[in-house]
């Protein structure tokens, strides 16, 4: 979020920002040495993740639609299998040739869906095409792109964690781990094709998403 940004074209968001004073903090005081030495004295982490969740609401519910990038997916997705691909190369699993094609192609398919998409959203909001009921049901289909990526039988070992897009690891339970059950098929021995066709038909749920926003689109701009 460029802050910078919105505190130019709405002057007035900038008062929306709060500002800290450590001193003025009430901590506990077994937390507050540990805390002063490891995060900072001056609470600039926590008032930098405030002012940024203020901007990002404020973003949210001022939008007319949802600002989400679904081709960030493809971007993103490519760049966790690389880091896959390079865990494998370390671990020597042999990455399944056809399981990671058919990924490779839903991202191909996902990527010019999201650019077609993303052309006739621009097109729709520039000319004003969207009525209220279409606004809505774009910001429906949108909101559920995230939970495409929802799988009921969850991860390994860890069926409460659902998504397959990210998780905490099954250590540490702090660090992140990019596509978690992938992830953890390669360095525990896992199925990993059957992984990789657990992600693939998320992509495509993400697919069948921006098919149904491409039809409302359709619709507005042909009225």
């Amino acid at each position: 979020i460029d802050s910078i940004y919105y505190q130019k074209k709405d002057k007035s968001l900038s008062a929306l920002l709060p500002r800290f004073n450590a001193d003025q903090i009430d901590m506990d005081p077994l937390i507050e040495p540990w805390y002063r030495k490891v995060v900072g004295a001056d609470y600039s982490s926590a008032m930098m993740l405030t002012q940024l969740v203020t901007v990002l609401t404020a973003r949210l519910s001022c939008a007319e639609l949802l600002p989400f990038e679904p081709l960030q997916y493809v971007v993103d997705v490519r760049s966790h299998l690389a880091g896959i691909d390079r865990r494998c190369a370390a671990q020597g699993v042999a990455v399944p040739t056809a399981a990671r094609a058919a990924v490779d192609e839903r991202l191909l398919l996902l990527e010019l869906s999201s650019r077609r998409m993303q052309e006739r959203l621009q097109a729709a909001l520039a000319s004003g095409a969207l009525d209220h009921q279409q606004r809505r049901a774009v910001n429906v289909q949108l909101l559920q792109l995230e939970r495409c990526w929802l799988d009921r039988k969850g991860l390994p070992g860890r069926p409460w964690y659902r998504s397959l897009y990210a998780a905490s690891d099954p250590t540490s339970g702090y660090a992140a781990w990019m596509l978690p059950a992938l992830r953890l098929a390669v360095e525990a021995g896992g199925d990993v094709a059957a992984e990789l066709g657990r992600v693939a038909r998320a992509l495509d749920r993400i697919y069948a998403r921006l098919i149904q926003i491409e039809a409302i689109l359709v619709v507005a701009l042909d009225e």
